[in-house]
């Protein structure tokens, strides 16, 4: 009998990928959350985290996965910041 043959491989992925898949999308819910509660919509100015260094700017847009963010004033689109390196919003 072997243990590593094709079928053996790939049997049970599917269930495997569907229970990744929930969790992944019970994690992003809960950012989405978050974000909600902070407030963060276009128009808002926020703070982020960008490679090591702590920026901020005005949201254009909100994505599925990022925010799109420009300069202060501006409607260009600078940057696309994950949602998860959102650390604040800027009281205005």
């Amino acid at each position: 009998m072997a243990l590593f043959d094709p079928v053996s491989v790939f049997r049970g992925w599917p269930e495997d990928a569907a229970a990744r898949d929930a969790e992944y999308e019970r994690l992003l819910s809960a950012v989405h959350n978050r974000l909600a509660e902070m407030g963060v919509q276009p128009g808002v100015r926020i703070v982020f985290r960008y490679r090591g260094r702590v920026l901020s700017g005005t949201v254009i847009r909100v994505n599925r996965y990022t925010d799109s963010v420009g300069a202060d004033g501006s409607s260009r689109v600078r940057l696309r910041v994950p949602l998860v390196r959102v650390l604040n919003t800027v009281p205005s």
